[in-house]
């Protein structure tokens, strides 16, 4: 997928692809398909910490998990490690380290970010919205270079925010307002990344709820759809708020791979953005409710008015008149995070990642297809307590 590098005099080096977030769960996956793709690129991650031994022992750790000791070894030799922070001006680089960086930087991929919901907004703002800031300052010192080709940018489909109905690809600016600060400070962080379309070759991806890989199940991340099936499957909760008829937009991390990778090989897709998202393969969470059910054996899901849940129930746990406040209080103060994202009302159109994709043979599989995958991992690992030491 990835092209292949410009040649250069022996006394130059290799370009690179400078990845940000590569040992989060998305960043570190598309990491393992670029590897896998090319033999000859090199790739440069930007990473926190002050003693490169440590991050290197993660690099290790995470190409070992995925391609055994031996393997990893080689793969390693094509990865350089970048001590530095999205966050800070030039990465927290001396002039000359970046400039030396930027020289040798054809392509960048801007997977970093912040994904805590109730993180406080200017903390967020720091992260997603400076990050981001930051990493357009360097793609526009490559560029200065000569060489550079393109950066891509990892938004989320959830700057729609509260908005209601059928959801474009070409929308950002509706009025909207926003469930928590990671919401908000995506949507300012890909406004500005709109700014910067005239100027720089920037393509802008928006993935929905990334779960594990759909023929494995494999996921590191436990957040979202992983909570609530969690308190369910335990026969611990088996009351949910909201609508059966609710759809609910969920993609399996190997698709978001290779629909970003699959984008990007495009040169067509420059100054777009993109969906990736499951759209008309979404589920329902009734259906997906069904589907836990008959895989855990539990009694089937209830659903009831939000506002009972809150009103109600919430009150319970305040007064201390239910049974299991612990559980109810986990409910209430982690639940309601996640809880907006079960209760949308809107669809995300994908006709424009579909036109490029769908010649390319790449495409959402239906959950009905891998939920039991995604069932069946979190429970081995006991969602997640159990992960292996050397990464996903």
């Amino acid at each position: 997928m990835p092209r292949t590098p410009r040649k250069r005099a022996a006394t130059e080096h290799a370009p690179v692809t400078l990845i940000t977030g590569a040992t989060g769960f998305l960043g570190r996956n598309l990491l393992y398909r670029l590897l896998d793709a090319d033999e000859s690129s090199r790739y440069a991650l930007l990473v926190r910490g002050s003693d490169r031994s440590s991050p290197r022992k993660r690099l290790q750790r995470l190409l070992a998990g995925r391609y055994g000791d031996e393997r990893a070894a080689e793969l390693s030799k094509r990865v350089d490690l970048v001590m530095g922070d999205v966050s800070w001006e030039h990465f927290g680089l001396d002039d000359r380290s970046y400039e030396a960086l930027a020289a040798d930087t054809y392509r960048v991929i801007h997977a970093a970010a912040s994904v805590a919901f109730a993180l406080p907004l200017e903390q967020a703002r720091t992260i997603n919205v400076g990050g981001t800031k930051h990493i357009l300052d360097f793609a526009a010192a490559c560029q200065k270079h000569g060489d550079f080709e393109r950066l891509d940018y990892i938004g989320t489909a959830f700057v729609a925010g509260d908005r209601k109905g059928t959801i474009l690809e070409t929308e950002l600016e509706c009025g909207q307002t926003f469930h928590n600060t990671y919401e908000q400070t995506k949507y300012e962080a890909e406004k500005l990344v709109r700014e910067h379309w005239k100027d720089l070759p920037i393509t802008i991806h928006r993935p929905s709820i990334v779960v594990g890989e759909s023929k494995t199940g494999k996921t590191s991340s436990f957040n979202v759809l992983y909570f609530p099936l969690k308190i369910y499957a335990r026969g611990l909760w088996r009351w949910i708020p909201g609508k059966p008829s609710t759809e609910v937009d969920i993609v399996p991390i190997d698709y978001v791979c290779d629909a970003i990778l699959g984008l990007a090989s495009n040169p067509k897709s420059l100054g777009r953005c993109f969906h990736v998202t499951a759209s008309d393969h979404s589920t329902t969470i009734g259906r997906a409710a069904e589907m836990a059910s008959h895989y855990f054996a539990q009694k089937p899901v209830r659903f009831f008015p939000p506002a009972f849940y809150m009103n109600v129930i919430h009150r319970s746990v305040v007064v201390g008149t239910v049974p299991f406040p612990r559980l109810h209080d986990t409910l209430i103060n982690k639940g309601s995070l996640y809880l907006p994202y079960f209760l949308m009302d809107f669809h995300f159109d994908d006709r424009e990642a579909r036109s490029i994709l769908g010649a390319v043979g790449i495409q959402a599989p239906k959950a009905e297809d891998y939920f039991a995958q995604i069932f069946q991992f979190a429970i081995d690992t006991d969602w997640g307590k159990k992960l292996p030491d050397r990464g996903d």
